[in-house]
């Protein structure tokens, strides 16, 4: 079935996954500025300086999506386990149907998603500065 989504022409085929959906949901995100900016919501694989670059082809697709948590205790545990996220603000902001397609890819509440949002961090304030 065709996607409604028109995606960048960077994702590789067949990205993001026929897996992925539609959802409405609350979700989570680790920001570095109050307010959130548009840097804030670029995903890894449009980040040339992100350590991991370039990307292995089985793992590209999911790097051309963003990180975000649906539960707020997942968040905080991804802030605490990973010492480059300490310093991280929490956003919180609500997915809905329009914004893109989401995929659960871990064990606890990480999804990704994939945003067809040309701002998408106007849509998150920050809820958690520290704590």
């Amino acid at each position: 079935m065709p996607s409604k989504f028109i995606w960048p022409s960077s994702f590789p085929r067949e990205c993001p996954p026929a897996t992925a959906g539609e959802q409405e949901i609350t979700a989570y995100r680790l920001v570095k500025n109050d307010p959130p900016q548009a840097e804030d919501f670029v995903p890894v694989a449009m980040n040339p300086t992100h350590p991991h670059q370039p990307f292995p082809a089985e793992k590209l697709c999911m790097a051309c999506g963003l990180s975000v948590f649906q539960t707020l205790d997942g968040v905080r545990n991804t802030r605490q386990k990973f010492k480059g996220f300490r310093d991280r603000l929490i956003a919180q902001g609500d997915i809905g149907l329009s914004d893109g397609v989401i995929l659960k890819t871990s064990a606890d509440s990480h999804v990704t998603w994939w945003t067809t949002l040309t701002e998408p961090h106007l849509k998150f304030p920050v809820i958690v500065a520290d704590d």
